[in-house]
Formats: C-alpha cells, sequence, structure tokens
C-alpha cells in the first residue's frame, strides 16, 4: 500500500457462513468513553498490552493461524461507531499501521503507550468478549525508512529520497535512514524484541511485517528507483551515500533475523523484484528476490507467510505487463506460489488502489487461484459494495478461509 494515497473509506456488509455467527444484526456503538476507559494506562512497568491481555496466552513455539480471509488494510478505515456486527463477520482482519517514530521517540526507549496497536486492542477485545465467535484479528505493519526516529538516524546517518506528486501529505524531499548501517541494524532488531515482548503471546494479533528496510512504504525491497527523471534522482542518491548491492542484501537479511524475536506470531513480508542501482541505470534482478525469499522461509519455516502489496488484474490493471505470463511480477507470483504449494507456507495479497487495480473480481480470483489465504482490500468503511456484490465478497472470503494455514 502506498502511504501518499488516500481513498474514500468504505466496509463490507453481510455475514459469513464460514465463521461462527449470531443471527443478531446489532450496530456496534464503540463510544469515546468507553475507549478512554479502557485506553487509559500507565506507560510505565509493563506494556499496555499486557494489562490488557485476554485469558488466552500462547506458549512459546505454539504459532497463531495467518491473518485469513477478506482485510482492511488500515484500522482506521473501520468506522468503528457505526459497523454492524454482521459486517464484521465477513471482514474481520485488520492492518494496523505504526510509525518507528512514534512507537519508540526516545532512544532505546520503552514503547509508547497507548499507541496505535493499543487503540485497536481495546477495540478488538471488547468486540470479541461481547460477541463470542466474532474473532477481530491484527496484524502490525510497522513502517521505518522516512518513519525512522531520528535518534537512529543520527546514529545510523540520512540519504535524500524524493517523491513525485502533489499533495499535502506526499513528501517531495525526506531524509530516509540508511538501513544497511550496523546502527540501524541494532536499533531494528530492538524495536522488534519490544513489540515482540508487549504483543507476541496475544492471540489477537495474528501477523507482524518484517519491513525494516522499506523507503516510503513497508516493502523490503522496493527503492522507488526507476529510469525515469524522479527514480534517477534517487538512484544517484543511493549511488552518492556508502550503499551498495551486497550491502542492500545482507541488511534485508539482517532485519529477516531481527523478526525472530517473534515467537508464536507468524512473520509476513513483501517479495517483489529487487533492484540493482547501478551509475550506468537500475536493472531487476530476480535472482536476488529468490535468495531473500528463500532465506526468509529457511530462517522462518511455516511462520512465514509471503506476500505482495501490488495485485491487480493482470489484463486490465495499470502496468499489468508486469503481471502477464512471462513479466517481472508474474514470476514474483510464481515464486510464491510454488512455496505455498511445496512448503505449505501462506500466502496474502494487498490489492493495487483502486485507481490502478483494472477490475477488482479478476484480480481477487487471480490472487487467490495464486494460493492467497488473505487479500487486503483497496478501500475503507462505506462504499466497498459498489465495486463487488455482498454474495462475490462472501465467497472471496470463504475461498481464502479456505487456503489460510492454520
Amino acid at each position: 500500500m502506498k502511504l501518499f494515497l488516500f481513498f474514500p473509506l468504505c466496509i463490507l456488509v453481510f455475514a459469513c457462513g464460514v465463521r461462527q455467527s449470531s443471527k443478531t444484526d446489532n450496530t456496534v456503538k464503540n463510544t469515546s468513553a468507553e475507549t478512554k476507559q479502557s485506553g487509559d494506562m500507565s506507560t510505565s512497568g509493563g506494556s499496555v498490552a499486557s494489562q490488557t491481555s485476554s485469558a488466552q496466552v500462547y506458549a512459546p513455539g505454539t504459532l497463531k493461524p495467518q491473518t485469513a480471509g477478506l482485510a482492511l488494510r488500515d484500522f482506521s478505515w473501520l468506522d468503528t461507531e457505526n459497523t454492524s456486527v454482521d459486517l464484521l463477520r465477513i471482514v474481520n482482519s485488520f492492518i494496523v499501521k505504526i510509525y518507528w517514530k512514534d512507537v519508540q521517540p526516545q532512544e532505546n526507549g520503552e514503547l509508547k503507550h497507548p499507541n496505535a496497536v493499543d487503540d485497536a486492542l481495546v477495540y478488538v477485545k471488547k468486540m470479541n468478549a461481547q460477541y463470542p465467535g466474532l474473532n477481530l484479528n491484527l496484524k502490525i505493519r510497522l513502517y521505518c525508512g522516512v518513519y525512522t526516529p531520528d535518534w537512529v538516524k543520527t546514529k545510523a546517518g540520512t540519504f535524500t529520497m524524493y517523491k513525485g506528486g502533489g499533495g499535502n501529505n506526499t513528501p517531495q524531499a525526506a531524509e530516509v535512514v540508511k538501513f544497511w548501517s550496523p546502527e540501524f541494524l541494532q536499533d531494528y532488531t530492538n524495536i522488534q524484541t519490544k513489540l515482540a515482548a508487549a504483543y507476541d503471546n496475544m492471540p489477537e494479533i495474528t501477523e507482524a511485517v518484517n519491513s525494516g528496510t522499506g523507503i516510503l512504504y513497508a516493502e523490503a525491497m522496493i527503492r522507488n528507483v526507476s529510469m525515469g527523471a524522479g527514480g534517477k534522482k534517487n538512484a544517484a542518491g543511493f549511488l552518492r551515500s556508502d550503499y551498495s548491492t551486497q550491502k542492500d542484501i545482507d541488511a534485508i537479511k539482517g532485519t529477516i533475523n531481527a523478526m525472530k524475536a517473534w515467537k508464536n506470531t507468524r512473520v509476513s513480508m513483501v517479495f517483489t523484484p529487487f533492484y540493482l542501482i547501478k551509475a550506468q541505470g537500475v536493472d531487476e534482478d530476480l535472482s536476488v528476490t529468490k535468495n531473500i525469499l528463500d532465506y526468509f522461509v529457511n530462517q522462518f519455516g511455516q511462520q512465514a507467510v509471503l506476500g505482495n502489496n501490488g495485485l491487480r488484474d493482470k489484463n486490465s490493471g495499470d502496468k499489468s505487463e508486469k503481471w502477464e505470463e512471462g513479466g517481472s511480477l508474474d514470476q514474483v507470483y510464481d515464486m510464491l506460489e510454488n512455496y505455498y504449494k511445496a512448503k505449505n507456507n501462506g500466502v496474502y495479497f494487498q490489492t493495487a488502489t483502486i485507481e490502478r487495480i483494472g477490475d477488482l473480481k479478476n484480480a481477487i480470483e487471480q490472487g487467490i487461484n495464486r494460493g492467497a489465504g488473505m487479500i487486503e482490500l483497496p478501500s475503507g468503511s462505506k462504499g466497498l459494495t459498489k465495486y463487488l456484490s455482498l454474495a462475490d465478497l462472501k465467497k472471496y472470503d470463504g475461498l481464502l478461509e479456505a487456503q489460510a494455514k492454520k
């Protein structure tokens, strides 16, 4: 998902037979008073998560199920005040976006509480307790790169990255941390260790994303370089620093190792073509992608969930030639599907934005055919049914649930 594009909020409306359901169509009223009361927790002497933990906890080595079914790619897009319970019985998985600079503002400090994960947990725990079988769950997506704390940037160093396009939320130039530096890796390991200590044994947290080497997005191999004007400018920025291809590969593998702090929670990662940044231009190297994918699965086994954040209709989506047979993204999807079939690893996709996806229904079906157990939808809480019928949404959710790793 691209952080700098925002879309109308929408939500899904129907009941799913795949999950245990109630016959009552209720409307959720999550009042600010309830949220404040539940979220008014101490920021010292233990994590907020541990103070609100449900009775069920996971012993080390007990693996939680993969995040499954249709998912809302941003918890903040959920209308917690007015969404009916029947709606939540279909889309009960949510991604919580957190920015490293917000959750650990002090050098090597404890997690800041309450944070976005805590706020989402208050709602999820309340709803699951009130409606048994609802099974609302969360996937944590930590944003680094531009969103790394200043204290990390000071130690690790930075380089300048440019992002084209307008809009107040699109930085035209930003200082990105040198993610290949030893100091960065040490601090990234620290934050993942603290996140795992707070949330790993919580049944409501089903996945954590390895995104340490992301630049603007939570995607480990996206470098925002190309042969276009803006992409060339960014490539030059890499080359002016002490960056190298080998340092990049080593950094990605180092962040994979940092995720070993998570013992019970599935660890997911985005796979894309790896970019070779050279003075004479930028090339894609899928052999590096395969090497990193192999390393990730070898380190985590069944705990590894393999994904891509650009799913679109290969026949009508923007730049769909990359998803057509033989295209670079088609080859990446082949890799994911092969691991799904041969090694029983979970697969997930996030769709492209609604402007780029082409035919949404075709894209979802293509993702399911690739082995996806979860697909993050392109819209939020008010209007997704304008793109898909309720019957289709229910069908797709069931097919994804059936393929998700338990």
